[in-house]
């Protein structure tokens, strides 16, 4: 292998560490901030929907955001899963990968 093309692997492999690890971030800011924002505020929409204090429409605000949040949680995931499958490929290594043939 020459030099050139070694330093291009190398740096491609920067590259998904790096995809990884910006989305490994994202994820904890999911699970540690978002998710427990948008589920407590779907809590206090119910519960003042209930009281007859806050309109239906707060309640389906309130639904759509931990939707959105979710999808966005899904996305962080693939992401984190496209960037393992590049340093599994770029380190010819398919123990990255459960389930797969070794």
């Amino acid at each position: 292998m020459t030099e050139d093309k070694r330093q291009e692997l190398a740096a491609q492999l920067e590259a998904a560490r790096a995809e990884w690890e910006t989305a490994w971030a994202r994820e904890e800011e999911h699970q540690e901030r978002l998710l427990p924002a948008v589920d407590m505020r779907l809590r206090l929409a119910e519960a003042g929907y209930a009281a007859g204090t806050q309109p239906l429409s707060e309640v389906w605000e309130a639904r759509r955001a931990v939707l959105e949040v979710q999808i966005e949680h899904w996305a962080i995931m693939t992401a984190l899963q496209r960037a393992m499958v590049k340093v599994g490929y770029l380190l010819n290594d398919d123990r990255l990968f459960p389930g797969s043939a070794s």
